[in-house]
């Protein structure tokens, strides 16, 4: 079944050597800021919830607030 399939690719994902490496890198990417440059500030901002978990590990609360306000009144307009 599909459900298999799934179950199949997470357990591959979870058991890959790599993962540990690639958490270390986006957690200490995401501590460095939220922004991906100059003028792209946008992008993180809407890509933010791929990594707000790793944002609330590394990152002061206020900031990852101060986010979260951002995507607030963005919908609003």
């Amino acid at each position: 079944t599909s459900e298999d399939r799934l179950n199949i690719v997470q357990k591959s994902i979870l058991e890959d050597p790599l993962m540990e490496q690639v958490s270390w890198i986006a957690h200490h990417t995401v501590s460095t800021g939220l922004n991906a440059g100059d003028g792209y500030g946008e992008v993180w901002i809407r890509d933010f919830n791929t990594f707000i978990q790793v944002a609330i590990d590394v990152m002061p609360d206020q900031q990852v607030q101060d986010v979260l306000i951002i995507f607030h009144f963005r919908e609003k307009w």
